[in-house]
């Protein structure tokens, strides 16, 4: 940072945290901190709070080389985790069942699921910007995702050459500048995500999230304003709604041939059979 500064070039910097992770490493002084604290009711581990508090002194290194270096009326940095927490410590079987199958609260409460699940536990992550034209203290509802964030920078830093079609994702610079912007001006107003591990793939579009499980053909549907814990199957009570999400999902699967529909060897028999037909 120090060197990028001081010659004049614009930089872009990625650090990966390892932690915060199920395997708890902390600083001795930090443990020492939370092991005198009283546990609360839903956070209560005390290597978890440390770990988790080292990271934020690591972030803080770096925020304060930033202002040390006077570039923070230049500098955006964006925080963010890659997925939901670990609802218990140690990691439970049943992370699908509805939260009353638990005696106490999961990590990621009052959101149902956590990492390797597609319900809110799972994909709705810590977001949080900084930077020149951002009110501090701000917050937007407006969903945005991971993958919205290389032309967001490509927009903040004042690209003028058109990104690839086929780049994924939404400058988002709109809704960081003025919080009451409602939605982002998408190609497809529609949010998708997959996991492999227990294999379903979910949609949003709007307030409602339709999840399908490959396994069992089940499918499930939550309006996520009226009911953020996903604890409400609409998908009987609204087959229409479910219906039409259903579809959605399977058209974008089909358009970019996911290996869910097409497994590797179905793949190459499909891309053969096309190149006879053409």
């Amino acid at each position: 940072m120090t060197r990028q500064a001081n010659s004049g070039h614009p930089f872009y910097m990625q650090v990966s945290h390892y932690a915060t992770h199920v395997d708890f490493q902390t600083t001795q002084a930090s443990i020492n901190k939370f092991n005198a604290k009283t546990k609360g009711a839903i956070h209560n581990n005390p290597g978890f709070a440390g770990m988790l508090e080292n990271v934020d002194a690591a972030i803080g290194k770096i925020l304060d080389k930033i202002e040390q270096l006077k570039i923070g009326d230049n500098t955006y940095v964006i925080l963010m985790a890659d997925n939901g927490s670990v609802e218990f410590f140690p990691p439970v079987k049943n992370k699908f069942d509805l939260p009353s199958a638990f005696k106490t609260p999961t990590n990621s409460y009052p959101l149902r699921g956590g990492k390797w699940t597609l319900y809110e536990g799972g994909i709705r992550v810590p977001f949080m910007v900084i930077g020149p034209g951002i009110k501090a203290g701000s917050q937007s509802n407006v969903p945005v995702t991971g993958w919205d964030i290389l032309p967001t920078i490509s927009d903040l830093a004042g690209n003028k050459n058109s990104l690839a079609e086929n780049i994924d994702g939404t400058s988002f610079k709109s809704v960081l500048e003025n919080v009451n912007t409602e939605k982002l001006n998408r190609k497809d107003d529609e949010l998708i995500f997959h996991y492999y591990g227990q294999p379903h793939s979910a949609i949003r579009v709007g307030d409602f999230k339709l999840i399908k499980f490959w396994k069992t053909k089940k499918i499930e549907l939550y309006n996520l304003k009226d009911d953020i814990g996903e604890i409400n199957d609409l998908s009987k009570a609204n087959p229409e709604k479910a219906k039409a999400l259903e579809s959605r999902l399977m058209a974008y699967l089909e358009s970019v041939h996911a290996e869910i529909l097409y497994p590797p060897m179905n793949a190459k028999q499909k891309s053969k059979s096309k190149d006879v037909d053409d």
